[in-house]
């Protein structure tokens, strides 16, 4: 899978260098004969890693290399195999969350009464991830995580690799997302060397600052 994966990562993220749209690139993906074992929406979660990979080193002048400038070294100089260069190549699987979606459409947690998480690969195809004995302080957060998505207001993504299970998620809380004052809204004015926020009050006959930052 994260071979697959990987592949599609590399040929997005060279597309996205091409100029080509992300529409252009999932149609061009389906031109791809090794990547049996993604469905679409793993190609799609590939085609944003490599979105952000793309917009992250756009302006850098430097060409990436996948696996790590060190390890093309050591390859050219032999002091790499070919296969241990194929494994620094290896991205980790990293599946987007979606709110809509009970959080993540490819993973289920059940970490609260049984610490382990579920990977839905296929509707009859499912895998068990048994965690380790967490620390106090992420398993407090990933209870709170949990309990937040059974009420549908929030979503977290998750990075797999031979090794690791890794967590993304805003951190909050239900009363927080409960929260809301009618009439208010934020405004963020981006500009090339700064950024302003203004916090406001607005009904029909008038507005009120409440607050402002400048960054």
């Amino acid at each position: 899978l994260r071979q697959q994966y990987s592949c599609v990562v590399r040929f997005a993220y060279n597309r996205f260098i091409e100029n080509k749209s992300e529409k252009d690139i999932r149609l061009l993906c389906k031109s791809l004969n090794n990547i049996d074992l993604l469905d679409s929406w793993l190609v799609q979660c590939a085609i944003m890693d490599a979105k952000a990979l793309f917009v992250r080193l756009k302006d850098t002048k430097r060409p990436l290399i996948f696996g790590g400038r060190k390890s093309f070294t050591q390859l050219i100089k032999n002091k790499l195999t070919k296969e241990q260069f194929k494994q620094k190549r290896l991205l980790p699987l990293n599946i987007q969350g979606e709110g809509c979606k009970n959080g993540n459409r490819k993973f289920s947690l059940n970490i609260i009464d049984e610490n382990f998480i579920t990977f839905k690969f296929a509707v009859k195809e499912h895998y068990t991830l048994h965690l380790p004995k967490l620390k106090s302080n992420y398993k407090n957060k990933l209870y709170c995580l949990e309990e937040i998505i059974k009420e549908q207001k929030t979503s977290f993504s998750i990075k797999l690799t031979e090794k690791c299970v890794y967590f993304t998620f805003e951190e909050s809380s239900s009363e927080i997302l409960n929260s809301k004052i009618n009439n208010r809204y934020l405004a963020i004015d981006l500009n090339p060397d700064n950024i302003g926020i203004s916090i406001c009050d607005r009904d029909k006959y008038k507005q009120s600052i409440i607050d402002t930052k400048y960054y």
